[in-house]
């Protein structure tokens, strides 16, 4: 399994994954609150044609925060959440 760091702004990071996003198996965005990973990961299902998305998140509460971003960015693929 190969682990990239990235350490550089929010903005390249975010155009960096969606770049190489296809390239890779699996995918998981662990970066810090209000650096757009829900942004980013919306991008990468899109990108990918993805019908289906798996979230999975440590807290219930996150749920609404995709459930707003969904509707914010117009995603319209089915998600699955495990909490």
């Amino acid at each position: 399994m190969k682990v990239e760091k990235l350490t550089t702004s929010r903005q390249q990071s975010q155009v960096y994954i969606r770049e190489v996003v296809a390239n890779y198996d699996y995918l998981v965005l662990e970066w810090g609150t209000g650096t757009g990973k829900t942004k980013t990961a919306l991008d990468c299902a899109e990108k990918l044609k993805a019908k289906n998305i798996l979230i999975v998140t440590g807290e219930k509460a996150h749920k609404k925060n995709w459930e707003d971003e969904k509707a914010k960015w117009e995603f319209r693929g089915n998600t699955t959440y495990v909490c």
